[in-house]
């Protein structure tokens, strides 16, 4: 999620500054938004510093995943496969939507199944295009991280009050940049998609990795520091969500850097701080269209929902693709191969949802869009 907002304080009356602007309550969006995966990611490295197997892992991380998605699979139903599906109830809700954004909503997609279903298929030979779009996938999961972290500066900014200096800009975002950088190395090291370490040797591998990390630690602190500084010399203080959201992203990144497979608690924490954004656009329209049902009643709705569509699609495809395999299977016998891999068809799958969600999200996240400020902030007009 990206919100470029360009923050300017907004006059509000002496009410409405005791009254702090959020998208549900101060509190709720603090905890949403980062506080609550600090607050666990903290405790994890400070309290229980060998929660899973004593900290970095050897590559590859891969073997490890079949495992780690059985102890998540609860958290990735109700949040991760639900910030998707939240995703393409809002782009897809609408002729007008449909139709104002076809690259994202028609050609993308198009072109992404095209390349991922032929992918699935190639796979009963070579797994390398499957690999191509999962590190495609990978990359734009870095600048999505980065992006969503800053909308959640941008927006937190104007909800505030507070301007946004440009030389503040400037900075926080090459810092990201570089955490960008940071996390597509970390992707290339542990995932593998390319079986670099087989040909380089685990040493240099390792070694290249480590001050690879350190030197986009290093400059994204050095530009992170100049830009806070500026921010809080323009405003007098960083606002405590602004704070939050920033040092959220730290935060996952030095838990990824200690504890690798700690990359699904990141996605998790990614998609909670998402999820509010939705669901506030529901009960706004919800509003304007007139409805009478308590706001925990749409809500629910909308929770129910999207929840179930997930769980349709990731456990109801893998589930077609295991029926097809098996009505194959006096043909896999004789020829070897299945003719499906699921595991291939699985990573063709994420691939096209990670990388359709980003650019499904450049479009339907723009601020400078007066129907997207009026769904998100209609609530603090009342």
């Amino acid at each position: 999620m990206r919100l470029p907002v360009t923050a300017q304080a907004d006059p509000t009356s002496t009410v409405a500054a005791a009254t702090p602007k959020a998208v549900v309550s101060p509190w709720f969006d603090g905890l949403a938004i980062g506080g609550l995966s600090i607050i666990g990611m903290v405790v994890l490295l400070v309290a229980f510093p060998n929660w899973y197997g004593g900290g970095a892992l050897e590559p590859p991380l891969r073997p490890l995943l079949d495992h780690v998605s059985e102890v998540f699979i609860v958290g990735t139903a109700l949040l991760n496969w639900p910030h998707f599906l939240a995703t393409y109830v809002m782009l897809y809700r609408s002729k007008e939507s449909v139709m104002q954004y076809p690259v994202a909503t028609i050609w993308m997609p198009l072109l992404l199944a095209v390349y991922c279903v032929g992918a699935t298929v190639a796979g009963a030979w070579t797994a390398a295009p499957a690999r191509l779009a999962g590190f495609a996938a990978g990359s734009y999961l870095a600048w999505h991280y980065t992006g969503q972290q800053w909308g959640m500066i941008a927006t937190y900014t104007y909800l505030a009050g507070k301007v946004m200096p440009d030389k503040a800009r400037v900075y926080l975002r090459r810092s990201l940049r570089f955490m960008v950088a940071f996390h597509v190395g970390w992707f290339v090291y542990y995932l593998e998609p390319f079986g670099i370490t087989e040909y380089v040797g685990q040493a240099r591998m390792h070694a290249a990795y480590l001050a690879f990390s350190a030197a986009m630690g290093v400059a994204a602190a050095v530009l992170g520091f100049i830009g806070t500084k500026a921010y809080i010399k323009e405003n007098g203080t960083m606002p405590g969500r602004v704070a939050v959201a920033w040092g959220a992203i730290w935060t996952w990144y030095i838990f990824m850097f200690i504890h690798p497979i700690g990359i699904f608690w990141v996605q998790l924490s990614h998609s909670l701080q998402y999820l509010i954004f939705p669901a506030r656009i529901e009960l706004n329209r919800a509003a304007a269209r007139g409805s009478k049902w308590p706001a925990w009643a749409i809500t629910a709705v909308w929770a129910v929902a999207v929840v179930g569509t997930g769980l349709f699609v990731f456990r109801g495809g893998p589930f077609i693709v295991g029926l097809l395999n098996s009505g194959a299977a006096s043909t896999a016998a004789s020829t070897g191969r299945t003719i499906i891999d699921p595991g291939i068809a699985f990573l063709s799958l994420g691939a096209f949802i990670n990388i359709h969600h980003f650019f499904a999200d450049s479009v339907i996240w723009r601020i400078s869009n007066p129907h997207v400020r009026k769904d998100l902030f209609s609530h603090l007009k009342r």
